[in-house]
């Protein structure tokens, strides 16, 4: 009887650590150097911009920016030459790029 209670022990031991509490982002923002940037158009990925995400517990980190985060009708501007503002969605928090494209 005692090794089933020590075996029931350990895997709800198991369980309840794998339930991280989920954090919430308070705030998001670009990394400085990429709120306002020119970029030839072969040479801009989004995947190159950094998000800084805080988090309900203070803490932050660096979240990689992917088209899921970014309006659909302002993907498209990303193949075309000009000024755009770029909108960004991410963990019920917004942000905009702004960036210029030109034809290298």
């Amino acid at each position: 009887m005692r090794y089933y209670a020590m075996m029931l022990l350990s895997v709800l031991l198991m369980v309840l650590s794998a339930c991280a509490p989920q954090k919430d982002a308070v705030d998001i923002h670009l990394h400085s150097n990429i709120s306002h940037a020119n970029y030839a158009i072969e040479s801009f990925r989004l995947q190159d911009i950094k998000l800084s995400v805080t988090f309900d517990d203070e803490t932050s980190r660096d979240v990689t920016l992917t088209p899921s985060m970014v309006q659909n009708a302002h993907l498209n501007f990303v193949n075309q030459p000009g000024r755009h503002s770029i909108h960004v969605h991410y963990m019920g928090h917004d942000a905009i790029i702004n960036v210029v494209l030109y034809e290298a």
